[in-house]
């Protein structure tokens, strides 16, 4: 008995210690597929097609610091990468001079 809880012990550590990295992982994996994603749209002229980059950069970027976990279900990531998506939007068109509600 004692020796399997030896053998389990480490084990049991490994996969507690081991939450950060997974939902690092995680994360890395979602943003490397919207990045792709993204980058596979295409944009009608050069000026949208800038646009496009930072909102695809900055997507990104907030997907790999966000609050996405391991043990998140496909719909909450899904809802996750949204809430992403709508902050950049609205980050992005704020900086954009002449942008309206009507060019979006």
């Amino acid at each position: 008995m004692r020796s399997a809880c030896l053998v389990l012990l480490p084990l049991c550590l490994l996969a507690c210690g081991n939450q950060e990295s997974r939902d690092g992982a995680l994360k890395d994996s979602v943003a490397r597929q919207f990045g792709a994603d993204c980058q596979r749209a295409r944009a009608p002229d050069a000026e949208q097609a800038r646009v496009l980059q930072r909102l695809c950069s900055c997507s990104v970027a907030r997907i790999r610091t966000g609050d996405i976990a391991f043990g998140d279900t496909d719909d909450v990531i899904s809802a996750k990468v949204q809430r992403v998506q709508a902050a950049c939007l609205r980050e992005v068109y704020a900086d954009e001079p002449g942008a309206t509600n009507a060019s979006r």
